[in-house]
């Protein structure tokens, strides 16, 4: 649409046809795919292309992050091409590139991870260049990516300080805190800008969205536990047959935004590998098998965010 990081355009796309300012806030912590697109635009002067460039280019790109984090952690290209072609063409990405660019690109939290893991097994310089660019490039794909990259930053802190108080060896608790200290000061370093120019245009964005959002939307769009165990009613194989299931337990919501289905063979898979990987770490403390501690640590703390705040009592028959 043309709105530059710290512009405040008018744009008869919305709001038709008397158009709507879009400050410059709203579009900084995109600017990392939304610049890009741009660019591309301009130049082939067609924004259709630049679009579909950027959907392809997100759903590869974060097939072959998930592919080479995998890689890393299992030394098993077979293993890591199957994680791969499943996070990256995932229900929720394959939803979400109909319309939101953005959620295509998540190869930068792939990365991030891979970062943290590296910087425990000392590989270095590297390591935390590979942390602090993937960080930078996710804060600045969508707000919604700093969340997401903060829980990934709290459940590998939680993991590495509670291996090392758990095995408590000689000279590993410091280390440790080190590592999660300097791992949050880039996290909060990187999303300085973004603070300020929210500051700053914080009464034009306010005004931009009012009356677009409300308190309740945290329960209408919270998720529950079946929304990430049955499959959606446009799912290939098992087709409409969970249709009335899903629609009727809708809670105001909407089917693209409930379907953060993950598939059951990946699910059965990754247990697997959790429960080969829990043995070798014990054999090896701190060896291959420790990614299972901030896998098991990512998969209890990303749980808890997408709950509604408040949920439903049990409502037991009446006798």
């Amino acid at each position: 649409l043309g709105v530059g990081p710290l512009s405040n355009a008018l744009t008869t796309e919305e709001n038709a046809p008397f158009g709507v300012t879009l400050p410059g806030a709203t579009s900084l912590p995109q600017i990392a795919i939304e610049g890009p697109m741009q660019v591309v635009g301009l130049v082939t002067g067609s924004e259709v292309l630049a679009f579909n460039l950027a959907v392809l280019l997100g759903v590869i790109l974060t097939a072959f992050a998930c592919f080479l984090l995998c890689w890393h952690i299992t030394s098993n290209a077979w293993a890591a091409g199957v994680a791969g072609v499943a996070y990256g063409f995932n229900p929720w990405i394959l939803e979400r590139a109909a319309g939101h660019v953005h959620f295509t690109h998540l190869w930068s939290l792939c990365l991030v991870t891979l970062g943290l893991i590296m910087i425990r097994e000392g590989r270095g310089r590297r390591a935390w260049l590979l942390f602090g660019a993937a960080a930078v490039f996710g804060l600045y794909t969508n707000t919604y990516f700093a969340l997401f990259i903060g829980v990934i930053i709290v459940a590998f802190v939680v993991a590495d300080l509670g291996a090392a108080l758990i095995h408590r060896a000689n000279g590993t608790v410091g280390p440790a805190v080190r590592r999660g200290a300097l791992a949050a000061g880039i996290y909060v370093a990187a999303l300085i800008p973004q603070a300020v120019v929210s500051v700053i245009e914080r009464s034009k964005i306010d005004g931009l969205l009012e009356g677009t959002r409300s308190p309740e939307d945290s329960y209408y769009y919270g998720a529950r536990w079946w929304e990430w165990l049955v499959p959606s009613e446009r799912h290939p194989v098992f087709d409409d047959w969970t249709a009335p299931f899903r629609l009727s337990r809708l809670h105001l919501s909407n089917p693209g935004e409930t379907n953060i289905y993950l598939g059951l063979t990946v699910i059965a898979l990754a247990a697997v590998g959790a429960a080969t990987a829990v043995p070798a770490w014990r054999r090896v403390p701190g060896g291959p098998g420790w990614p299972a501690a901030p896998a098991a640590s990512l998969v209890l703390m990303g749980g808890i965010p997408p709950l509604p705040p408040r949920l439903p009592a049990a409502r037991w028959p009446s006798p």
